[in-house]
């Protein structure tokens, strides 16, 4: 049951994920924030202490969503699943309209507090353990060519992604995300 505080806390996390993913963390504040949820500003404040700690209460569920997107498509052979994870995620971000939030923090990185850099961190750290057990699993189907180690191939991977995503809020198409994420993906299929 949704009590009317975990409704407007929930209005609050998800206005403050879209303004984070469409202006960046430096891009608004808690007045812009409650002005959108339809709130006093002084009632943000009940909810979270900080813009700080609402940032890390957005990665802490931006690791969650990861990490079970991640899990999907267990029975996929490893070069479908990375291709099924890549648009998931993708369509879920929004390429050509928004970035994802780690990426939006990490442009500011050096005005963050060392708690949500590590925050961050173990974001990222889930994308490459993930991408790298799914090139594992991949080379071990046969789908997934093999060479470099996984852990390279999956900064690899996480790069060209991110960079993609960039590509796409820079020229507001996302087909420019999918053209990169297929040549990623065509690059890695076995022949």
């Amino acid at each position: 049951m949704i009590t009317p505080s975990s409704s407007t806390r929930n209005a609050i996390i998800g206005t403050a994920m879209g303004l984070l993913q469409t202006k960046s963390y430096n891009g608004f504040g808690f007045q812009e924030l409650a002005d959108k949820v339809g709130i006093r500003k002084a009632s943000l404040y009940h909810h979270f202490k900080s813009k700080d700690m609402l940032a890390t209460e957005l990665i802490r569920l931006a690791r969650e969503y990861v990490a079970s997107a991640l899990r999907d498509n267990e029975d996929a052979k490893g070069i479908e699943r990375l291709h099924l994870f890549l648009s998931r995620i993708g369509r879920d971000i929004g390429v050509g309209s928004k970035i994802c939030p780690g990426g939006a923090l990490v442009a500011n990185w050096g005005n963050l507090p060392l708690s949500l850099r590590r925050d961050i961190a173990r974001l990222t750290a889930i994308y490459l353990d993930g991408l790298a057990h799914i090139i594992d699993i991949g080379r071990v189907d046969g789908s997934i060519c093999d060479g470099q180690p996984s852990e390279a191939v999956a900064k690899w991977i996480f790069a060209s992604f991110q960079g993609a995503i960039v590509l796409a809020r820079a020229t507001g198409k996302a087909a420019d995300f999918d053209g990169v994420m297929d040549v990623v993906v065509d690059n890695l299929r076995l022949r």
